[in-house]
């Protein structure tokens, strides 16, 4: 029995004896490792709702794939590939108001706006999309810190989905990340022949096993090699498309290239890109309101609009398309990673997807890389 919380369980003994699943005692970088039964997942969701907890997971709506907030488990698909758009809004809301304003005679009121504190479980967000998460925080985390975000993001834990099935469009490799990864992630799930393999990551996914544990058992050798397996095997299916080694630096030394100004003709402004990134963080913020007050909003932005650096005096430091393109591509590649030491695209792939005119982030850096 667990002499902290008197649970009989073997995880409740082996989380409050810092112990790992391969009971290794005073291990604080051994991960704790289960498995759980495939159908037994709806049961631990079940508990997630029981415990009041916002449970947002992927589903199918009008033949594509979105994460929302579920009623019930069986709405989930495990079995999805990827999602149209990241669920980033869930910690970065595509618009929020920041607080709210009240005119009375010559004096005006401020009004809080209170933050999103609903316990949340992202639940089955692809790695990639969890890694964006981890660079959202760097943003809105580093020097000031942003209180709706960090209110959200404190009480939420991301729970993340392994890759098996990586689209056409993926590179996360190639950004030094993996169909596996962890940056930004509570607890790692990985498909194992009907089963899941949990790796919890952070104290917040170890109590998220915790809440069902009897669900629960540890992950022997043989099922970890296996989890293995399927994630080199899921790395092997990546399309073949080489690591950007030292991006930053060439893209530094590439800034005045003539070959920007070709590589971002077909770029039509359209922000599609922006909108369904993970990472992305652009915001605008704008007054809504009347004569006796209103609410001032932050909506998301993209700095591929030609607006987006317009000054009230007309004049825009960013006056044509290539300087608009040079910068999305050197914020992900080079001035992301020389502030925070990784690079801020997480090789999803969504914004080759959706462009209306064919354009490829991956093939426009590595082009950068190839240039004299």
């Amino acid at each position: 029995m667990c002499v902290v919380c008197n649970e009989r369980s073997s995880l409740a003994i082996a989380i409050h004896n810092n112990e790992c699943s391969a009971g290794h005692s005073n291990a604080p970088n051994c991960m704790s490792v289960w498995v759980i039964s495939q159908d037994k997942m709806g049961q631990w969701v079940g508990a997630m709702k029981s415990a009041n907890m916002r449970v947002v997971a992927p589903v199918e709506e009008d033949e594509m794939f979105v994460f929302r907030e579920i009623d019930t488990p069986d709405e989930i698909r495990w079995d999805y590939t990827q999602s149209r758009w990241a669920p980033k809004e869930f910690l970065f809301p595509r618009t929020e108001p920041l607080f709210c304003f009240r005119f009375n005679g010559d004096d005006v009121q401020l009004i809080d706006v209170e933050s999103d504190a609903r316990e949340t479980v992202l639940l089955a967000v692809r790695p990639c999309d969890a890694a964006g998460f981890d660079a959202l925080a760097k943003v809105f985390l580093t020097d000031y810190e942003d209180p709706f975000f960090a209110t959200r993001r404190e009480h939420t834990i991301i729970v993340a989905l392994a890759c098996t099935q990586p689209m056409p469009t993926c590179f996360c490799t190639a950004v030094g990340l993996s169909p596996a990864s962890t940056d930004g992630v509570d607890l790692l799930l990985c498909p194992v022949d009907g089963r899941y393999l949990l790796r919890a990551i952070t104290e917040k996914g170890e109590r998220l096993i915790q809440i069902a544990s009897e669900l629960f058992e540890p992950a022997d050798d043989a099922v970890q090699a296996r989890a293995q397996e399927v994630q080199a095997h899921a790395e092997a299916q990546l399309p073949p498309r080489g690591k950007l080694e030292n991006i930053a630096d060439v893209l530094m030394n590439k800034f005045e290239s003539e070959l920007w100004e070709e590589l971002s003709r077909r770029c039509l402004s359209c922000g599609a890109c922006t909108y369904v990134c993970p990472s992305c963080s652009c915001f605008d913020v704008a007054d809504e309101g009347n004569v006796w007050g209103g609410c001032r909003y932050r909506n998301w932005d993209s700095c591929g609009f030609a607006m987006f650096t317009l000054h009230a005096s007309g004049h825009n430091p960013r006056p044509t398309q290539m300087h608009r393109c040079r910068q999305r591509v050197m914020h992900k590649f080079s001035y992301f990673p020389a502030r925070f030491g990784r690079n801020m695209c997480v090789g999803c792939g969504r914004c080759i997807q959706v462009c209306p005119v064919g354009m490829d982030i991956y093939q426009i850096a590595e082009a950068m890389s190839a240039v004299s």
